[in-house]
């Protein structure tokens, strides 16, 4: 409130010694609603939906995506996001299921208008099991205790996939990551330097998990099997 008095007081005595016709104080203001909402149904339970930011007015802390199955937005799950993000993945939802979505822009005073409202069926549950990924491949990193590790979604019906590792091909202590729908590659940490593992992955989806992809057994020094 001071520094705004010391403003004004400084801006009155331009006014008077200089003659400008006018005055601009900049305050605080509501971010700019986002552009290009989208929803995409990933499938039985998933659905992503993306945006562009709009920078053009206040500063943005993060992003509300708000869903529902009443058009009115009765009832209301809010799922919120970080300054940057540009999607999220809402997980949880019903087959078969209308659901109505927005976002909205915000900082730490105001927030923007919702955007236009979408509305998206999700995706029926699957009456077959997903297709095996192929392709499978690890390779090193820089830091000696991690891998990376692709392979190719050969399905349009998973929901997610389920990635496995273990110090013997048997997998019978293994450890395994669950990835989101559409993945194509996971980051394993924490493993041995110089220890030989065996990687594989699967996909999943309300009907059950698909087969086995390829097994690469790899050491974290890069030699590959």
């Amino acid at each position: 409130m001071i520094k705004i008095k010391i403003l004004l007081i400084f801006c009155l005595i331009i006014l008077l010694f200089t003659g400008c016709d006018h005055i601009t104080i900049i305050g605080k203001q509501a971010p700019a609603t986002p552009d290009n909402f989208a929803v995409n149904p990933l499938s039985s339970e998933s659905t992503e939906v993306t945006w562009v930011i709009d920078s053009s007015e206040g500063q943005i802390s993060g992003f509300i995506v708000e869903y529902s199955k009443q058009e009115d937005f009765t009832y209301i799950t809010s799922e919120m996001t970080s300054a940057h993000a540009t999607s999220k993945v809402i997980t949880g939802q019903d087959a078969e299921t209308m659901y109505y979505y927005r976002i909205r822009a915000f900082n730490a005073d105001n927030s923007s208008a919702n955007s236009k409202v979408i509305s998206v069926m999700s995706k029926p549950i699957p009456e077959n099991v997903p297709d095996a990924p192929t392709g499978l491949k690890v390779t090193s990193a820089a830091d000696p205790t991690r891998v990376d590790v692709t392979w190719n979604d050969e399905s349009d019906s998973e929901i997610g996939f389920f990635i496995e590792w273990d110090r013997n091909n048997e997998f019978i202590n293994s450890e395994s990551y669950k990835m989101a729908v559409n993945s194509t590659g996971a980051i394993i940490t924490n493993l041995i330097d110089g220890a030989f593992y065996s990687y594989r992955v699967r996909a999943y989806n309300a009907a059950g998990d698909s087969d086995w992809s390829n097994v690469i057994t790899f050491a974290t020094s890069g030699e590959n099997y």
